[in-house]
């Protein structure tokens, strides 16, 4: 009984794993394309001062973080 107990504990572990790992793939997904868009849209309509620069740079990096 006690087996049967720890493969169940074990089988349901592992499958709670994967199902995260798919979400989290899922999720970098969604942010890569956010964040590309942003890039992109922003990139357009930049009005080139410091500020603006700076929110480029930051949606610059967080497209990198979340497409690689």
């Amino acid at each position: 009984m006690k087996k049967i107990i720890l493969l169940i504990a074990i089988t349901g572990t592992i499958f709670a794993a994967g199902i995260d790992n798919e979400n989290e793939k899922n999720e970098k997904d969604r942010l890569c394309k956010v964040f590309t868009e942003k890039f992109n849209t922003y990139e357009k309509n930049n009005r080139g001062d410091e500020l603006a620069i700076k929110t480029l740079e930051s949606y610059k990096k967080r497209q990198d973080l979340y497409c690689n």
